[in-house]
């Protein structure tokens, strides 16, 4: 979810579409992780910041998969009616 950038990764396309898209799944699927993330950021821990990001590490990439799925099939059938 969150290993991308504009020089790795897919760049600028994926670093806007899927930023919007983990920022979502984040705060509808993952909010106590987005809180302890704030935790942080708003007391200026940036280190503890990004060793918590590290230690997600790729921990939700089935759940994220499993909602985009969702999100798609959501979709699809709203533009199907």
């Amino acid at each position: 979810i969150f290993n991308t950038s504009y020089e790795h990764n897919g760049g600028g396309d994926r670093v806007y579409y899927w930023g919007y898209f983990a920022a979502r799944y984040m705060m509808e699927k993952q909010r106590d992780k987005i809180e302890q993330m704030l935790t942080f950021l708003r007391a200026g821990d940036f280190p503890r910041y990004q060793a918590l990001i590290r230690s997600w590490d790729n921990h939700m990439d089935e759940d994220f998969e499993r909602w985009l799925r969702a999100i798609v099939n959501q979709q699809s059938k709203k533009s199907m009616s």
